[in-house]
Parts: structure tokens; sequence; C-alpha cells
């Protein structure tokens, strides 16, 4: 297993970081606060709620940096660790902290040929919630969790909205496949057949529709500009990278910043791990993410090309 050493100027460390979450009651503040949210599915609200369980147990028996200092030394495996961190800046964020976040100490796979990783369940719920912070962030992450890469966020129009009467349904269209994917990661030629759709469906995460209602009613539906982008530049190259630097903001907020194993795709391609996880059908992923390639899909959500076979 190898690390990375953060090149922030004096971060502080874990303990310092979050010690004052001892002073609170966490699993009232985890009970009351995310549910209402909406960004953390059932499933991950229990694992959440579970952390937060042991968390106030450490933070009655010992001093608070010691609290967060064994909290994180249970940890095992590297995603256990990632999972914890998450916890910590989630519940950070629930209590209304407005410390700026720790980079992560760097633990990665060891394995140099792993392309970068989705987002874990807790991490992908804790960038939702960052998400939240404003309406333009809140619709730039929901389109990347409904499946769009970041060409096709540069290139969304209002009208790739579905509405009726004005009123979103909360479905968008997303760009048809491609033979190249993003990351230089090449699919394998397609097979003979019938052409890909100019675009495909997505639904957008629940939790997002009224900030997307709200940048809608904000904008001419016919206009002829990006949806995600405010800016003044016309280049689709300054638009895609004023995007990306925005999700890379979430991340860094998320704490992110520090692992090298993460980059903006990882939010689109965590969310489409988890719809994986809930439907079990790759093909159903493989539209959401518009390559018609299983391969490349499985891939990208951190999956063994060929390991899942498409259906017959």
């Amino acid at each position: 297993m190898t690390t990375h050493t953060s090149t922030a100027k004096n971060p502080r460390s874990a303990p310092e970081r979050f010690a004052h979450l001892g002073g609170f009651d966490l699993t009232e503040v985890a009970g009351k606060v995310l549910p209402y949210t909406g960004t953390h599915p059932d499933h991950v609200l229990a694992e959440l709620t579970v952390h937060v369980g042991r968390l106030d147990d450490l933070f009655s028996q010992v001093e608070s940096h010691q609290a967060v200092d064994r909290y994180l030394a249970e940890a095992g495996e590297w995603e256990e660790r990632l999972d914890r961190y998450a916890v910590l800046h989630t519940m950070d964020l629930a209590v209304g902290s407005k410390a700026q976040p720790t980079r992560w100490p760097g633990w990665v796979p060891s394995d140099p040929n792993l392309s970068k990783r989705p987002l874990r369940p807790l991490e992908l719920a804790l960038s939702s919630l960052i998400a939240r912070s404003s309406i333009g962030r809140t619709v730039l992450v929901a389109v990347a969790m409904a499946g769009a890469d970041s060409v096709e966020l540069a290139a969304i129009l209002p009208s790739a909205l579905s509405v009726h009467e004005r009123r979103i349904t909360g479905e968008i269209a997303l760009p048809g496949g491609r033979p190249r994917a993003p990351d230089g990661l090449n699919s394998a030629p397609r097979r003979p057949g019938p052409t890909p759709p100019r675009y495909r469906m997505a639904a957008l995460p629940s939790w997002s529709l009224p900030a997307v209602q709200e940048r809608l009613d904000g904008a001419s539906f016919y206009a002829d500009v990006p949806l995600l982008y405010t800016g003044r530049s016309t280049s689709p190259e300054k638009i895609q990278s004023s995007l990306l630097m925005n999700l890379n903001a979430i991340l860094r907020m998320a704490g992110l910043s520090g692992d090298p194993t993460v980059s903006p795709l990882s939010i689109r391609n965590g969310a489409a791990l988890a719809r994986y996880r809930e439907t079990g059908n790759i093909e159903e992923v493989d539209t959401m993410l518009g390559y018609g390639d299983l391969n490349l899909t499985q891939r990208h959500i951190g999956l063994r090309p060929g390991l899942v076979k498409r259906k017959r």
C-alpha cells in the first residue's frame, strides 16, 4: 500500500479538525438534519447512523482529540478509512462548522493501473450535501449524477430538461454514446448494429429538483446557452474547464483533494455504481453512461471488465 503526501501548508490533523464534534449529540444531529436534505439514501443514512453511534460512544469515553484518533485508528482497509473521513466531514457540515476541510491522508489502492475510482456511497452523499450550498452546484452535481461526463456537462442546454407546462418532470436528455471514453480509456470497436440514439433520457436525483426548477425559471428555456454555466465565455473548452473546477471545489470541500484516485468523473461514476448496486443491471448502467460498451462501463464503476455479461 502506498501513501500520498499532502502539499497543503500546515494542514491541521484530523483530531484537531474534528475535535469540536464532541460537543454535540451527533446521533440527534444525524437523525434530525440529514434525513431532510434528501441527499442520503436510506441505506447510506443507516450506515452513517451506525458510525455516528460509535463516534458518540468514543466522545463519551475519552477526550475529544483522542476520540477522533481512535475512531480513525479502528479502520481496517483503506476503503473503511475513506468512509470514516466521509462520516467526520458530513457531521462537521451538519453541525454548521465553517472550517476549511483537511486533505485526505492519502491511503490509495496498491494497483497502479487502477483508473480514477468512483466515489463511495458515503462520499457521494457528502458531495451531494455540499452541493446544496448553491443552486449552481446543486444542478451541476445532479446532472453529473444523472450520467453526464465533462464534455456533456458543457454542452447541455435548458431545452434538455423534460418539462410539462414549465415544470420539470425529473428527466433530462443527455447526448448519446461515443467511441472514445473520458480519461483516455478507449472502448472496444462497436459491433455491427443499430446506430446509438442521439440522446439518452436520464433521471435527476430527487433532492436536486427544486434547485433545477429554480435554475430553469431563471433561464430562457429555448436559449442557446449552457444550462450549467453562467459565465461570459462561449468557448466549449473554457466552459468545460470552469465546470470541472466547480466539481473539483466540491471534492476539495469533501476533503478529497489529496486523494490521487479521485477526479470530477468520480462523482458520476459513483452514482453509476450506486445504480448498479441497486438494480444489478449493467446494461441499464451502460445506457446511463452512454458508452455502448459493457466492459468500459464496468471499468468506470470499479468492476473488473468482463465480470458482468450482457443479459440474453
